[in-house]
């Protein structure tokens, strides 16, 4: 059943007037979220407008108060994020969440184990994971990252730190990745080089991304979705939204609260 769902559903992730409301306050409301598959998704807005929370609902790290989610046309409302996960939808989050004291092959070999469902062993100076060498070395060959292999995460610079967080993330893989600020407090060099990264690692996939930086959104997005105050502002290609009065006003009141 759940594969003829995907097949008559031309969208992803889907939500239906998705809400939380925590005490006294309503941090998303009646959220209509359509992401088409194999195509990049922005969620942008000023801080505070429930871009965080949204992703939250979306993994089930955070239970909705109201409305429904839907992965390939199924309901995944009531799962729990471990089952979310291994449908298919994978998040990567604002602050880096790799091993820093193990190697970038290790980073990516834990990922692996976790994919298929394996618990996770020592990895310095065993064997029994050396199974998964020759694919953890494809996916950071893919990356760009197979001469880092062997140095520990911790002393890689910060971008390139981030990039292994997205090869730890494609471990998994993901139909649907969710990328929470990918490009957060890197420089213009890295930010262009994660960009191009997500551009190619989003080739036959879904990507779902948060990000403040509005050049990577308009290089990279196919569709935006504006939140404000935890409700949809504004939906639209990048163009199109970055016309909207609603929307200029919505960031220049954002600058001018600082």
């Amino acid at each position: 059943m759940e594969a003829v769902a995907s097949e008559r559903s031309p969208w992803a992730l889907e939500t239906r007037n998705l809400g939380k409301e925590f005490v006294g306050f309503k941090a998303v409301t009646d959220v209509n979220l359509k992401v088409r598959r194999g195509t990049i998704h922005a969620l942008i807005g000023p801080n505070g407008a429930g871009k965080t929370t949204m992703f939250n609902l979306l993994t089930r790290f955070t239970p909705s108060t109201t409305g429904s989610i839907l992965l390939d046309g199924r309901d995944i409302t009531g799962d729990p994020p471990a089952k979310v996960a291994r449908a298919g939808m994978i998040r990567s989050f604002q602050i880096s969440a790799i091993f820093p004291e193990l190697t970038v092959l290790d980073n990516v070999k834990i990922a692996l184990q976790a994919k298929h469902g394996l618990a996770h062993k020592a990895l310095a100076g065993s064997g029994a994971t050396r199974h998964l060498d020759e694919p953890a070395m494809a996916l950071l060959d893919q990356l760009g990252l197979a001469g880092s292999a062997s140095l520990v995460a911790r002393d890689l610079p910060y971008g390139q730190r981030r990039s292994v967080e997205l090869a730890t993330t494609l471990a998994m893989d993901p139909r649907v990745m969710l990328l929470d600020e990918p490009t957060q407090g890197m420089g213009v060099e890295d930010v262009e080089a994660v960009a191009a990264l997500i551009r190619k690692v989003a080739v036959n996939r879904t990507v779902v991304i948060v990000e403040h930086n509005l050049k990577v959104v308009a290089s990279l997005s196919d569709q935006v979705t504006v939140l404000a105050r935890g409700s949809v502002l504004a939906e639209g290609s990048y163009a199109d939204i970055s016309k909207d009065s609603r929307v200029l006003t919505a960031y220049i009141g954002a600058d001018h609260a600082g």
